[in-house]
């Protein structure tokens, strides 16, 4: 029996957990051991998939600010192409000097200073000098707050995605740990039948490996006799 470790994944340990229990039904008194087994599977599919799902939802959502950021970008673009096209690119023409803050803050002053965006838009919206900008303040006013609310809808996932992974790594641990003690487990319960323990653990390194105990219809194994009617167990406790 190859013991369970972290490096083989959630998908083979629940292959290995799954075996397991498939061969536990055809043996005797084992239910003690098969049922941990299988609560230990579940819970442990159940906290990967909510892990999984929690993942994509992030991801999902910085998707959205990566689209929203583009729309941005390209309505910026647009803006400075307008305004080069209005000024003949001239760094001396007022209207560049319309785009820079007016509000200085003061020493000791808890207000930020305004953004560039803040700026931009709030000086196409009030300078005459950018008056045929006009089209562009509500495109990017509308794109700015579709970034922000994107940004604070996905700041809002990283807490659920950190507890669903650590209640997965919780139950991804436990369920090694349940999986590796059934074979000693075992060992005590069956000492006269150490092949047959060795058979009800799944070989690690096979992808292929299929018992013919999985196939439908297929012949359970022989019930075993308790450990003290044996044959070869020796004498019983006591």
């Amino acid at each position: 029996m190859e013991k369970l470790r972290l490096s083989h994944g959630v998908q083979r340990i629940d292959r290995a957990m799954t075996f397991l229990t498939v061969r536990l039904r055809s043996v005797p008194m084992t239910d003690s051991i098969a049922r941990p087994v299988e609560e230990a599977r579940k819970n442990l599919l159940e906290g990967d998939r909510t892990w999984h799902q929690a993942q994509a939802e992030r991801l999902a959502a910085t998707a959205e600010i990566a689209y929203h950021d583009h729309q941005l970008n390209e309505s910026l673009r647009a803006v400075a192409q307008a305004i080069a096209d209005l000024t003949n690119r001239d760094p001396n023409n007022p209207c560049y000097a319309a785009l820079q803050p007016n509000v200085q803050a003061e020493a000791g002053d808890k207000e930020p200073p305004p953004s560039f965006m803040s700026t931009l838009i709030g000086a196409i919206e009030r300078h005459e000098s950018l008056s045929s900008l006009s089209g562009h303040a509500p495109i990017l006013r509308s794109h700015l707050m579709a970034l922000d609310r994107a940004v604070a809808h996905r700041d809002q996932l990283y807490q659920p995605e950190a507890r669903a992974h650590a209640t997965q790594a919780a139950a991804l641990e436990r369920a090694i740990r349940v999986y590796n003690l059934a074979y000693p487990q075992l060992q005590l319960l069956l000492p006269a039948h150490a092949d047959l323990v060795e058979s009800l653990f799944m070989p690690l390194g096979s992808d292929d490996f299929i018992p013919s105990d999985m196939i439908a219809g297929a012949t359970p194994v022989t019930a075993v006799p308790h450990a003290s009617h044996a044959k070869g167990s020796g004498g019983g406790c006591g």
